[in-house]
């Protein structure tokens, strides 16, 4: 028998030598790569790390609870068809405010004009005023304050005829007007031929109409009321 061996064999010989060689140096390979990330990261911030996550977690989930079923105060507001709606900054004055309430668990105070008006829920409001409104929690850890200014009276314009013809427009109160305008009409009192802006330049108490023509006077104060009365004149 030949004592050569063939090379395939001896080729085979050598894979099998090699083999425990490479998975020695991918053993040492994967613990210097876990050392280097133990380094990096200590073992002992990741334990800090996780334990502050759950602090967080627990205290949101404290406050959640606590505040579960808590109402905010809200202050209500009705006409005369009673259809409550809700009392904000935008809406704190109304000519014909006829009731406020609240939450039934809650108490409130009305004040009107610096005196104490009512503690009963479902008010009616029948009197023109500056109303203060403070509405609280049954614990009284939370309370809500609002400023509802009841006004239905017209604004108050006198148009009196003078001795020449002309006409003398006077306004009792010029901080109530909001918007004036004048309209001078064709002799039917059909079609607009001038439009005035009364307040465009700073309203002034007193107005003397000389033109003639056939003329109506439109005046609305902050709170929507508007002239209604005697509010048409002529010059001839």
């Amino acid at each position: 028998m030949s004592k050569n061996k063939p090379k395939r064999m001896i080729e085979s010989s050598k894979e099998k030598k090699k083999s425990p060689i490479l998975k020695l140096l991918l053993v040492v390979i994967l613990i210097g790569l876990v050392v280097l990330f133990i380094k990096k990261v200590p073992i002992a911030d990741l334990i800090s790390k996780q334990n502050n996550n759950s602090i967080k977690t627990e205290t949101k989930n404290e406050i959640k609870n606590d505040n579960t079923n808590q109402v905010l105060p809200i202050i209500y507001y009705s006409f005369d068809d009673g259809l409550k709606k809700q009392l904000k900054d935008d809406n704190s004055t109304w000519g014909n405010v006829t009731q406020i309430s609240w939450l039934e668990d809650y108490t409130g105070i009305i004040k009107k004009d610096g005196q104490v008006f009512s503690k009963e829920n479902n008010t009616v409001l029948i009197k023109d005023g500056v109303y203060e409104i403070t509405v609280s929690s049954a614990d009284g850890k939370n309370t809500l304050m609002k400023t509802l200014t009841i006004d239905r009276t017209p604004p108050e314009v006198e148009i009196k005829k003078n001795a020449s013809g002309t006409y003398t427009i006077t306004f009792v109160d010029v901080n109530d007007v909001k918007s004036a305008t004048l309209r001078r009409l064709d002799a039917n009192g059909e079609r607009i031929i001038e439009e005035i802006d009364l307040t465009k330049n700073g309203l002034k108490k007193s107005i003397e109409v000389k033109e003639k023509g056939y003329y109506m006077l439109e005046v609305v104060d902050e709170y929507g009321n508007w002239l209604d009365k005697n509010r048409e004149f002529v010059i001839k």
